[in-house]
């Protein structure tokens, strides 16, 4: 089974249209998710996603405890997903004494994405108001931090939009143009591009590393027209996928111009964490450049949903689930099979996670050593943590949980 299809049964809990449709009633309206446990949460807000976007784009600013925590849940979200609309915002903190170019590559794309995000819901404002239609826009994505991330400041937008190039497939530019304005910008001319900030011209192609891309591109000219843009594997330097637009964006974190994410955020944005009393708390205690009291009333006044038990605001709405972590086995296949035989005759449905199909096949090998009688749905995608839903009679187990295995998360600018 694809984890496209296993996303979709989870879509299917009336609680997400429920959902759905009083988030677009008011702004400002308080949620409470109880009972929702494990990677649950993630296909829940995944559902939740896609199903706003339909009717009218949101941003999600999910903001969980601790960085683990918003990796794992970063991880679970871009396997739904894909890996267009879901973005991770580190702290600006080095851990090294040198630039640390994967953070910044990962915070500018993610503001990147926040400002081209807010200028197309003003966009569409302005259309609606002369045409009286709402006009929707792809232009929405789901970022993932945490607190110490969201304390740090960020280039005013005015800044990062002075350090960008736009350029779209079929624009007329001439090479050489192009070539003055990257060097205005500060990229160093290189014969191969290997970090951000570097571009290289050969012939009729210009490679580009932005700030705002967490892997190469590659413009290919017609004469003084953009034939193609695609993006390209440093190692290989063979071309990937094609893209119809880009932002080539700059190094902007020595700018002295400073703010809070704030300033970067559409007016149709949901917050979304465990426990917002703690978001206040830690934000208040942060050493910033900037005043975080606009990051608290923003959170305030803004429509929230939280991922707990109990609501940090007095006036919320309570949308309940019913589902439990995945029990701890202990490599007790004994215990496993005792367990999912239950499970099969209470009348749940057992799927089984796996990034790779030699796990599920060996787990089958398993139970039919040991004559169970078991049968699951092999599922060809792993998330972090399973789960039981007694609403949906599912049972979501992951391979790594049953063997103890570490489950590894891989972030998307860790090619810078």
């Amino acid at each position: 089974m694809q984890i496209d299809d296993f996303s979709h049964l989870m879509a299917q809990h009336p609680e997400v249209d429920v959902l759905c449709n009083e988030i677009g009633k008011k702004c400002g309206k308080h949620f409470l998710l109880s009972n929702l446990y494990a990677s649950a949460r993630g296909l829940i807000l995944s559902a939740l996603y896609s199903q706003l976007q339909k009717k009218q784009p949101y941003t999600l600013l999910i903001t969980l405890d601790n960085v683990d925590d918003a990796q794992y849940m970063y991880a679970d979200l871009r396997t739904l997903l894909g890996e267009h609309d879901v973005y991770f915002l580190p702290s600006s903190h080095r851990k090294r004494q040198r630039t640390d170019e994967a953070l910044i590559v990962q915070r500018t794309e993610v503001l990147s994405a926040l400002l081209r995000s807010k200028e197309q819901g003003i966009k569409n404002q302005d259309k609606s108001v002369t045409t009286n239609q709402t006009t929707q826009t792809s232009h929405s994505s789901i970022i993932v931090t945490y607190p110490e991330a969201l304390a740090d400041s960020v280039p005013n937008p005015n800044a990062l939009e002075a350090n960008k190039i736009s350029l779209h497939v079929g624009e007329e530019i001439a090479i050489s143009t192009l070539t003055d304005m990257l060097l205005d910008l500060h990229f160093q001319r290189v014969d191969f591009v290997y970090e951000p900030g570097q571009f290289a011209v050969r012939g009729g192609i210009v490679d580009v590393y932005s700030y705002a891309h967490d892997i190469p591109l590659r413009i290919d000219f017609f004469g003084d027209e953009i034939d193609s843009i695609r993006e390209f594997e440093l190692e290989t330097q063979l071309s990937k996928n094609k893209v119809d637009s880009i932002d080539i964006v700059a190094d902007s974190t020595e700018d002295d111009s400073s703010c809070s994410i704030w300033a970067y955020l559409p007016e149709k944005t949901v917050w979304i964490s465990h426990d917002f009393d703690l978001l206040k708390y830690k934000l208040q205690s942060a050493i910033t450049s900037f005043d975080t009291a606009d990051l608290v009333n923003a959170v305030a006044q803004s429509t929230t949903i939280e991922l707990n038990q109990k609501s940090s605001f007095s006036t919320h709405d309570l949308v309940a689930f019913d589902t439990l972590p995945q029990p701890t086995f202990n490599k007790n296949f004994d215990l496993l099979i005792d367990d999912l035989q239950q499970r099969t005759r209470d009348g749940y449905r057992i799927y089984i996670l796996a990034d790779q199909v030699k796990q599920t096949d060996r787990l089958k090998a398993i139970f039919d050593d040991k004559e169970s009688g078991i049968q699951f749905v092999a599922v060809d995608h792993a998330l972090h943590e399973g789960f039981i839903d007694h609403t949906a009679k599912i049972c979501c187990y992951t391979d790594h949980q049953i063997f103890e295995r570490y489950h590894r998360v891989t972030l998307r600018s860790e090619n810078a």
